[in-house]
């Protein structure tokens, strides 16, 4: 059984406004590209008035570049946009991202752990300059 998390967070002593701008703009100064977003907490307020603490989901695709240089099979196409998950409480922001399986069947996880890799780097990049505190 594995034991380890499903998700990586990163905690932040930040507000959220000012740290969901950070994680945007290390995303696109990166091979990456946000290509959705889902204002999860404006959404349950506006159909179910229920007020609750920012919450948005990115939607990560990579670049071109990036998707012909490390070769990213279509069948890796099933895996991906990548999500970033970015909420905030309390003057705080927690950064959530999903981890990828250790099954791989056809090399395809290989290519989708370098673009998590990719997004890793980026998000530690905005925890360590925002003062990562977990």
């Amino acid at each position: 059984m594995n034991t380890s998390a499903a998700t990586v967070t990163y905690a932040i002593r930040e507000e959220f406004e000012p740290a969901l701008r950070s994680v945007r703009e290390a995303l696109c100064g990166r091979d990456l590209r946000i290509v959705g977003e889902l204002d999860l907490s404006g959404r349950l307020e506006r159909s179910l008035r229920i007020k609750l603490p920012p919450c948005v989901l990115l939607y990560i695709w990579p670049s071109a570049r990036f998707l012909e240089s490390n070769r990213i099979p279509a069948t890796a196409g099933l895996l991906l946009p990548l999500h970033v998950v970015i909420s905030g409480r309390n003057g705080r922001t927690e950064i959530h991202i999903m981890r990828c399986s250790s099954a791989d069947r056809d090399g395809v996880l290989a290519s989708v752990r370098k673009l998590q890799s990719e997004l890793r780097q980026a998000l530690e990049h905005v925890a360590m300059r925002l003062s990562l505190v977990s």
